[in-house]
């Protein structure tokens, strides 16, 4: 039922009597990984336990664990193959993956036994016992359930894109899953650890009767996260279909899947700095008490996708959507910057600085032009490689000469 619900495009795709229908495969690898859903939850509330007592480290090296443990399965795939051998066709495509599947399942375990153990040698995992609704703690859920509420409307859209890719027939999910996938590294690198370790500052300053460290403090987060994001923007819009072609264009990943991921990653890069913005200023509406905004502004997010999504998606197919998840991400970041300006939580913003960060993108875009017609033909992966390196040194060559790099990084 869930499958069904996610991807109702999959009821209709099986493709021969060899191979198994999408819909099988997806129904028993969930089956597999669905335990890694309690472990994963509980390891975030852990996860946040610490980040309140400023241990912010090892949080944020798990999901390194998730990703090694990945590669590890994905190496394991041709032993697996050889021991699949004396299979039917169908039966071993069917069966092909679940050695990702099972490294979902150890990355889990790991991840809940590291941070269990750093909880309980710091002293501050939680006790173990039956819940008391008591006046704080309805006080607590109540807030909990409306942040929560108001923290999924990213998930939320990527859901609604897979519900809706789903529909467009085989590739559509891939293309745009791989394009997310590299959309989110700056993403998640930079954003979510800028709104981790901000929320417990921005707590601490709000609840004293100046704002103006608040004020200062989200000034700086913006200039910081821009000098990071506004240059991976710019070149994710630029270069994406050399990058999608250089990490995934072997094997079944075709120069036609490729370019089409590349185009994706291209529209998702443009709304990038919403969504990063919006993960700076969702912890400042936290910690003055008014998760409810974020929650009405998650929602209008959401319902602006959704309709976006639908329209689009019959005249621009997959590109439709990776529009309508750019194009609502933006909308809600204003929504909150505009809000957050007039009650007085950003102050002044540092224009001059993001100024000269704006014009250092503008030298590494004509570097990358450049680079692109001056390098031969070669292998797609050396195209990428000379892309990247040779716009990321123009870009910090410009920042440096141009004053651009804030002074947070100067400073170490």
């Amino acid at each position: 039922s869930i499958i069904s619900f996610l991807a109702p495009g999959f009821a209709d795709t099986s493709t021969g009597d060899d191979m198994p229908a999408r819909f099988d495969v997806a129904v028993d690898l969930a089956r597999i990984t669905f335990p890694y859903l309690p472990m994963i939850s509980l390891v975030a509330f852990w996860a946040a336990i610490a980040n309140a007592h400023d241990r912010f480290s090892v949080a944020a090296l798990l999901p390194v664990i998730f990703n090694i443990c990945l590669i590890v399965g994905a190496l394991a795939l041709p032993f697996w193959d050889m021991a699949l051998a004396d299979m039917a066709m169908g039966d071993i495509l069917k069966a092909r993956p679940v050695p990702l599947a099972l490294a979902l399942l150890v990355a889990g375990i790991l991840q809940l036994a590291i941070m269990g153990m750093v909880l309980h040698r710091a002293g501050i995992m939680p006790g173990w016992h039956w819940p008391r609704l008591l006046s704080p703690a309805r006080r607590m859920w109540r807030r909990f359930v409306t942040a929560s509420a108001g923290a999924v409307a990213i998930q939320i859209n990527l859901v609604v894109d897979l519900v809706l890719a789903s529909l467009l027939g085989v590739g559509a999910i891939s293309w745009l899953y791989y394009a997310d996938r590299i959309v989110q590294l700056p993403l998640g690198v930079i954003g979510i650890a800028l709104g981790t370790a901000l929320l417990p500052r921005l707590s601490a300053q709000f609840r004293e009767q100046d704002r103006q460290p608040a004020r200062q403090t989200l000034a700086d987060a913006i200039l910081f996260a821009a000098f990071l994001v506004l240059p991976a923007s710019v070149a994710l819009a630029m270069i994406g279909p050399q990058i999608i072609t250089g990490l995934f264009r072997y094997g079944a990943f075709s120069m036609s899947d490729a370019l089409a991921s590349g185009m994706a990653l291209a529209i998702y890069a443009v709304g990038l700095p919403g969504h990063l913005l919006l993960k700076i200023l969702q912890p400042a509406f936290y910690a003055a008490f008014r998760p409810g905004l974020v929650l009405a502004v998650s929602v209008a997010m959401v319902a602006m996708n959704i309709g976006l999504s639908i329209t689009l998606m019959q005249i621009y197919g997959h590109l439709g959507l990776a529009m309508a998840t750019s194009a609502s991400g933006i909308f809600a970041a204003a929504t909150l910057m505009i809000i957050s300006v007039r009650s007085g939580y950003v102050g002044t913003l540092p224009i001059s600085g993001l100024l000269r960060i704006s014009a250092a993108c503008a030298v590494m875009a004509l570097a990358l032009v450049v680079i692109d017609r001056l390098l031969p033909p070669v292998a797609s992966w050396l195209v990428m490689a000379g892309l990247v390196g040779g716009g990321g040194g123009a870009f910090l060559l410009a920042a440096w000469g141009l004053r651009a790099i804030p002074r947070q990084l100067l400073r170490g």
